[in-house]
């Protein structure tokens, strides 16, 4: 996992405006990046960081870049994610751009390799199917990658049917999904022993977490999200491996 601390981590990419020094001599406008897009993406790439993404799975079985298990925010129309197909889903353009969601398919295309990737995955349902086809697509796939998610039972499924793709466990205290022994288990790292992650994410704001540093200790790379400003970027260093970004150029 030697790739996964050498450079920050580009939260859904590096979206939002830019402007580049090109732009700036024609007088051109800035541009509008959307999260987990493919000029997002793009322009992470050109900076040189890695990039976290989120998927989930479309009707007809593509798996999309997507955060979120509705569509309104990010394209205005109403309408869950899991009900659209990838050929409807090329008419639904992302808010503020020409661009519609891409597929995890086109975003390794694009990256091939230039940068690490790790690909969390947001599970609709416990069947797997979200799991099983990611798994099809990053076979032959030759760049740095692994995969994450909040789920332990998502990241067992790797443990037992893919244990080559390195896996990593986000976790948060400051969630109130679930009851609370569940939010207590999440906070503690309790799945840790069954999930053997490669690296765990866990919330900055959460951070110093005990047992977070004690898997550290034990040699697993520690990671602190979401980071936004120089202030959180100063105690990611201090309580992290490395961090995850958004809203700024680290």
């Amino acid at each position: 996992m030697d790739w996964l601390l050498s450079a920050p981590v580009a939260h859904r990419g590096l979206f939002g405006v830019f402007v580049d020094i090109e732009d700036q001599e024609r007088g051109d406008a800035p541009k509008f990046l959307p999260e987990n897009s493919i000029s997002a993406f793009a322009k992470a790439v050109e900076y040189g960081y890695h990039v976290e993404l989120d998927v989930r799975l479309l009707a007809d079985g593509e798996v999309v870049v997507f955060h979120d298990a509705d569509l309104e925010r990010m394209t205005g129309v109403k309408g869950k994610v899991s009900r659209i197909g990838a050929f409807s889903l090329r008419d639904t353009p992302l808010l503020g751009s020409n661009e519609s969601a891409p597929l995890l398919s086109e975003v390794l295309e694009l990256i091939s390799g230039r940068v690490g990737v790790i690909i969390e995955l947001k599970c609709d349902n416990d069947k797997r199917e979200l799991e099983k086809r990611v798994v099809e697509i990053v076979s032959g796939y030759s760049g740095d990658f692994a995969a994450a998610s909040f789920d332990p039972a998502s990241l067992k499924w790797f443990r037992r049917n893919a244990p080559d793709i390195k896996r990593g466990l986000i976790a948060s205290g400051s969630s109130r999904d679930g009851s609370l022994f569940k939010r207590f288990a999440r906070e503690r790292l309790w799945s840790a022993e069954s999930v053997k992650p490669d690296f765990i994410a866990y919330d900055l704001r959460d951070l110093p977490c005990a047992a977070a540093q004690k898997l550290r200790r034990s040699g697993i790379p520690l990671l602190a999200w979401t980071i936004r400003n120089e202030s959180d970027m100063n105690k990611a260093r201090r309580e992290a491996d490395n961090f995850i970004f958004e809203g700024l150029l680290p």
